[in-house]
This record gives C-alpha cells, sequence and structure tokens, in this order.
C-alpha cells in the first residue's frame, strides 16, 4: 500500500484503461488530461480513502472523490487544438478553450512541458498551460 500519492501533469491517452486507486489513502489527482481511453479514466475501488481530483480533462471517474474544477467530455469538448492528430495543447480561439485560465490553484509551478503555471490570471485545466 502506498499512501500520499500524487499524480500529476500527465497525458493518458488510448489505453485499455486510465488510472486505477485501491488499497490508497491520501491520492492527488492534480492537471491531467485522460483522452480516447477504452475503460474508466479514473476508477477508485477498495479501500481508497480520501482522493482529490483537481483540473483534470477526463471522460469518466467510478467511486468517490473530492473532486472539482475538472472538465469531463463529451458533455464539455475541452477544445484541443487537434486531438485527431495528437495535439491536446488548449486551443485559443476562437473559440477558446474553457479550460483555459478556469483552474483552480493548487501550487504547482510548471505543466507536462515545463511551461510556467499560471501563465494567465489562474492554472489551466488539464496537462497543458496555454502560453501564447
Amino acid at each position: 500500500m502506498s499512501n500520499n500519492v500524487e499524480l500529476q501533469y500527465n497525458l493518458i491517452y488510448n489505453n485499455p484503461g486510465g488510472f486505477r486507486i485501491t488499497a490508497t489513502d491520501g491520492v492527488q489527482i492534480l492537471n491531467n488530461t485522460f483522452f480516447a481511453n477504452a475503460g474508466d479514466d479514473v476508477s477508485i475501488a477498495g479501500s481508497a480513502a480520501n482522493v482529490v481530483m483537481r483540473n483534470n480533462i477526463l471522460k469518466d471517474i467510478t467511486g468517490s472523490a473530492t473532486e472539482d474544477h475538472n472538465i469531463f467530455y463529451p458533455t464539455h469538448d475541452p477544445l484541443f487544438v487537434d486531438a485527431d492528430n495528437h495535439d491536446f495543447h488548449l486551443q485559443f480561439g476562437p473559440p477558446r478553450s474553457p479550460c483555459i485560465d478556469t483552474g483552480a490553484e493548487v501550487g504547482l509551478l510548471e505543466d507536462i512541458e515545463g511551461n510556467r503555471v499560471p501563465f494567465g490570471s489562474a492554472p489551466d485545466i488539464g496537462a497543458h498551460e496555454y502560453v501564447e
């Protein structure tokens, strides 16, 4: 059993499933992009406790977590630049991605590519911070 695990700024794409949490206490899932996975993006089961999910782009969560500032597709389109060609950067627009400057501050300083966070007025949702 591992406790106090952080999963931050990852792109989890085109897999049989996303991320499964069992028998773990204190997991933080922050600023990740889950896309085109066959199974659940995040599955929380067993004795997993105190799971926090914030600033993620994903399709679904099974199980119980404290979660906010997440974008669930296809209900809300995150407006990637070109997901069909594996470009998961956020589109500035028009139209503008609803993920830009709408995340919660979680104390992270760099995104998946080493870009400063936040670049604008607030952190972005997902693994990529929009930069000009």
